[in-house]
This record gives C-alpha cells, structure tokens and sequence, in this order.
C-alpha cells in the first residue's frame, strides 16, 4: 500500500486546482452574496476575502503580512493589496467595508507591525455562501467566484444557466469591462472547474434537458496534469505569479516599490549606496481616490468639507459614508472649489444653534445649489450666476425672453353673485335657519312639549297624590271620596286585609243620604 502524500506546512497554489498536495476537509467561511455579485469586486477580492476570514478566526485576528497572504492565494503582491484595497473601502454599491484594517506599532521598539485585519459581521438576513476555505486556495480567482455562484444557486434551489452565471463572470479589465461574459467563455469554465473536481456536471439529465450540477466540499479525483510538466519537490512557493494573474501595476496603485532585488543587480558593479533607488524629481506619486482620511471621508472629500468640519463630530456612520458618497458623486460634474463655495455660503448663512439636525442639513441643504426662482439644471450655476465667473445665466433668462410679463390693463370687474340666501327665525327660541319653518318653530323646540298652566305641589309625595286621585277619579266612579270600610284616601283604589288592590266596597260607591 502506498503511503499518503506528504502535505505542505502552508497551503499553496496548485495550477490544476486538483486534489494534489491539498486536505480532503478544511475550515469554511461565509461570503456575503454582495461582494460575489457585485461588478466593483474583482475575481482576486474573493480569493483573498476568504483567506482573510479564515485567518481572522482566530485569537489574535489576521495578522499575515500581505506577501504571506499573496502566498496563501496563489497571486501577486500587487493583486493581493489592489484586493485588500477595495474591501477595505466603500467599493461596494451600497458603500460597505468587508474588511476593516488595524495598524500596529511594537510597544518598545516603536517599529511597525504586520497590520491587524478582520471581517464585517453579516447582518441577519444577509445572504451569504458558506464555502471551505480550500477552495479560495487551490482555484484560481475566475474559478472560485464561479465555484461560489454556483454553490449558491444549488443551496437556494435555483436553476443554474449560462446566462445566469455570466451576469455573475465580468470583464473587469479591456474594451468589455463591466460586461458580462459570454456564453461559450462560461460553458469553457464551467468545463475546466469539472475536470479540477471541485464540481460535477449530469448532462441532460434534468428539467426539459437541462444541465444538473453537483457541487463538492473537496476535490473528489485529481486534477490532471500535462505530460510535458514535470512533478515539482515540495518546496516554498514560487515568488513569480502565474501569467494570467495580471500583476502589472495599474494607475490607481500608487506609487512602485523602490526597493531593488539583489538577485537582479550586479552589487559589484553598481554605484557606492545603489542598492536603493531614488525617484526622479520628475515623477509624482498618482492620486488615489481610495483612500481614506483617519475621519472617515476620502481625501479629495476631506477639504470639501472644510467650511463645516465642526458639524462633522455629530454625524454617524451612516450619514458620514452617505455624505462621504455623496459629495463624490457631485465631484464627478463640479470642482471641489465649486463645492467648497457651495458649503460656505451655506454655511454663513445660518447659525449653529439653527441646525437641529446636521446630518439632515448637509445632506439636504447644504449640498444642494442655491437655484434661482425659475430652477435651472446647469451644475455650475448658482443662484443664477456662473460659477466661477459670476455672469447672468443664459438658460435662467430664457424664461424671460421667451414669457415676457403680461401688460397691466384695466382691472377685471368681479363676477356677478347670487342671490343672498333668505333666513329663517324660530318664534320660540329666535335661532336663524336656512330651511323654512313650517310650525314656525325650529325642530329642538317643536320636539319639546309645551308646559300647561297647573298648581305647583309643595312635595312629591303631595304630587303623586294628586295625579293618582285624578286618573282613579276619571277612570272608576265613588272614588272621590275616602272609603269607610278600608279607609282608602280618595283618589286611590280599595284594599283587602292582606293588602290587595280590589273593588270599590258598597259603602263607598253608595250614595249617602242628604
């Protein structure tokens, strides 16, 4: 039986992407579904996210050196920090920071340290894939954010097309970038990501005809090899990237190393002290718009902001990267000294204690350009003047020349009214009404009975009397006067000894004698 391959101490880049010199298992990370999808996050951002948030679970953080990291990924230097760029700033549509960087220093010798890095906690809800690690480092970048698409699609049950995860692989360099690849360049990946092991394609034998793919945690067989390539020893990695990484320096970096390579340079021959180089005085460093101030806000923000920096400290995170965009975005049709003219003059107009809210007002009103009153569209107009030679505004007079004011004339004579409406007055209670009164009286007062003249009783008893004796007196004759047997008042029924109302008794309703 043979013996089990021998494994590196650090994980290194194989070309194949097969199961050669790799672990069958392996930690797993969560990708947010945001930086895989997003255009702004290049292919090697993925790569280098995942190994990022692998190392940052553990105590002490990541605190790999960006060339121990290159390593780790399978890239260049130069690849590793233009990814580490991008997520550590507002790359992102929504302005998010993936990966937040913190520089250290040694406590005694004052030297820096590699920095510490760690990684945005997902929001619940956020939509993530839940990928192995190994995979960011036995693929190359274009086959791990395909590897990570797909995976998606599999765990949320949606069906898996070419033209689906072309809208995923972007041309991010060239004519085409921001485009989505075509079918036949993604039907080729999918193809190569087969044969590493990583993934596994039933052909036709899904829904309708359709392609079923099957992904793995590891790579199930090995990844084939050319026969031209000779096997390698175990060794460390190279420090030459592979051809397609695309290594080059690029406009936006900044500026070159200046450190030389002795093993390029002729130490003999060269110059007493040339083993550093020197820029020329010609050259200037390249202006990064990534970067950002220690506040918060990108360098070209950050004098923009000058007339207001003391309503800067009340601002959150939300409005400070809401404004921090904002104000990009405006840099992109106006000059900085536009903006800045803009944020003074607003500025002194108002007092402190006036603004309630300064997120509100920055946003609000103190990026918005003092329009004239027939609201022109030119970005470098304000309040009817050119910025910055302060002439009339053409496209704000046009209204005048093309409306000109109407001639005051005679004025125009009120429209005749009608007839005045006719009131109506209750006799009872004098209230007006509009509807006429029938009775003459309003509807409170025609609902209410009207009091007859009658004697006043001193009490109520005396009262219920009186009406009782009336209404027995009316109903039933001989009871207008007092019963002799029973002795029942008049006015009021006759009783039998238990109490009971009965009939008038013969005495009371016999006519006595005169």
């Amino acid at each position: 039986m043979s013996a089990a391959p021998a494994f590196a101490a650090a994980p290194l880049y194989h070309p194949g992407g097969g199961a050669a010199r790799v672990r069958p298992h392996g930690q797993r990370v969560r990708y947010p579904w945001r930086i895989v999808e997003d255009p702004a996050y290049a292919d090697a951002d993925l790569t280098v996210y995942g190994k990022v948030a692998a190392l940052a679970q553990r105590e002490h953080l990541c605190t790999a050196k960006v060339a121990v990291l290159a390593g780790y990924c399978g890239i260049s230097v130069s690849a590793t920090e233009r990814a580490l760029r991008r997520l550590t700033s507002r790359t992102g549509r929504d302005g998010w920071v993936e990966i937040t960087t913190r520089r250290r220093t040694h406590k005694v010798t004052g030297t820096g340290q590699s920095a510490q890095r760690r990684t945005r906690v997902l929001d619940r809800g956020e939509r993530y894939v839940w990928a192995p690690v190994l995979a960011a480092e036995t693929l190359r970048p274009r086959l791990h954010r395909l590897y990570l698409a797909i995976r998606h699609a599999l765990t949320r049950s949606l069906p898996v097309t070419l033209t689906d995860l072309a809208q995923v692989l972007r041309h991010h360099t060239g004519r085409h970038a921001g485009q989505p690849l075509s079918t036949d360049s993604v039907g080729a990946l999918v193809d190569e990501l087969e044969t590493t092991g990583w993934l596994t394609v039933h052909r036709r034998a899904g829904h309708r005809g359709r392609h079923l793919y099957e992904v793995h945690d590891h790579p199930v067989h090995e990844a084939p090899t050319h026969p031209d390539t000779e096997a390698t020893p175990a060794g460390p990695p190279p420090s030459t990237p592979r051809p397609d990484d695309g290594s080059a320096p690029r406009p936006g970096d900044g500026s070159l190393a200046s450190k030389e390579d002795q093993e390029l340079t002729d130490v003999e021959k060269s110059p007493a002290g040339g083993g550093r180089r020197r820029r020329t005085t010609g050259s200037k460093p390249v202006e990064n718009p990534g970067v950002f101030h220690k506040s918060g806000y990108s360098d070209r923000v950050w004098p923009v902001l000058e007339p207001v920096r003391d309503l800067l400290p009340a601002l959150g995170t939300w409005p400070t990267a809401r404004l921090d965009a904002e104000i990009r975005r405006l840099l992109t049709t106006a000059t900085a000294q536009q903006l800045h003219h803009r944020l003074t003059t607003h500025r002194r107009a108002i007092l402190t204690a006036d603004i309630q809210d300064p997120a509100r007002w920055l946003l609000g009103v103190a990026l918005t350009p003092a329009r004239s009153r027939h609201h022109c569209d030119r970005a470098d107009c304000e309040g009817g003047l050119i910025w910055p030679t302060a002439t009339p505004c053409q496209v704000c007079a046009e209204p005048h020349r093309r409306n000109p004011p109407p001639t005051p004339g005679p004025p125009t004579p009120p429209p005749p009214r009608g007839p005045r409406p006719v009131w109506h007055t209750c006799t009872t209670c004098r209230a007006p009404s509009r509807t006429p009164l029938t009775t003459g009286r309003c509807q409170p007062c025609h609902q209410q009975p009207t009091p007859t003249p009658t004697d006043q009783p001193t009490n109520a008893a005396t009262a219920a009397a009186t009406t009782g004796a009336r209404r027995a007196t009316q109903a039933v004759p001989g009871l207008d006067r007092p019963c002799p047997d029973c002795h029942a008042l008049p006015g009021h029924r006759c009783r039998t000894s238990r109490g009971r109302p009965r009939a008038p008794h013969t005495t009371r309703t016999t006519p006595t004698a005169a």
